[in-house]
């Protein structure tokens, strides 16, 4: 008897995503919690009350289905000035940014770029943007950041490198992205859609901080 790994998504892997192990994700469950009642009451009465319940409705759904870091985050932003927020290494965030290949790949090239260079520190700001691909719950709650890279040849010889993400929590209106049914058009349509609860001031900006810690791999050895 063999165990299918793929019944949680409908035996269907490229389709849907399944963070949680119980709740398979797809295109239209971000649609169907994006336009839920509480939306169109809003789209309907246009009150800040209304708007404000909405962006509730949908941080709990989309936490419901296992995009936990995009709704603390809204949630986070539906405060009158919210604080800025701080996240260590060990963090549910920084274990997501940690996991993708982009961010490994990135890390990788800067040191292959300094042990090239044949210089003994790095001191570097790069941008990084996630895509859907990527990780889900990182493309739609930070996307683009800035990574502040520092890094010395320790005494065993190899790179010790510190990394810091730095993301500042607001939207920008792209009608262009929203182009088809897929899960990635319908991340931008929410972004839209958060673009003007942004300049309405029912979302509000912050910024996000992420201590990523100290690496020290072999696998940099100078």
């Amino acid at each position: 008897m063999s165990l299918n790994l793929y019944t949680y998504v409908h035996n269907n892997p490229l389709r849907y995503t399944d963070p949680s192990g119980h709740i398979p994700i797809g295109p239209s469950d971000i649609w169907r919690i994006l336009f839920q009642k509480e939306t169109v009451d809003f789209i309907n009465s246009s009150t800040k009350k209304a708007e404000t319940k909405a962006w509730k409705a949908f941080a709990s759904g989309i936490d419901k289905a296992g995009i936990h870091s995009t709704a603390f985050f809204i949630k986070h932003s539906l405060n009158d000035n919210p604080s800025d927020v701080y996240l260590n290494q060990w963090s549910y965030e920084a274990s997501l940014i940690n996991n993708t290949k982009k961010y490994q790949d990135l890390l990788e090239s800067i040191v292959k770029e300094a042990n090239n260079k044949k210089i003994n520190t790095i001191d570097e700001k790069k941008g990084i943007s996630f895509e859907s691909n990527d990780n889900k719950d990182l493309f739609v709650g930070i996307h683009s950041a800035t990574l502040k890279i520092k890094g010395e040849i320790n005494e065993n010889g190899r790179w010790s490198i510190q990394v810091k993400l730095e993301d500042y929590f607001d939207f920008e209106n792209h009608p262009e992205k929203v182009k088809d049914f897929s899960f990635s058009s319908a991340a931008w349509a929410a972004n839209n859609v958060a673009a003007y609860s942004n300049s309405s001031g029912v979302i509000n900006s912050y910024w996000i901080y992420i201590d990523m810690g100290t690496y020290d791999s072999r696998s940099w050895k100078k």
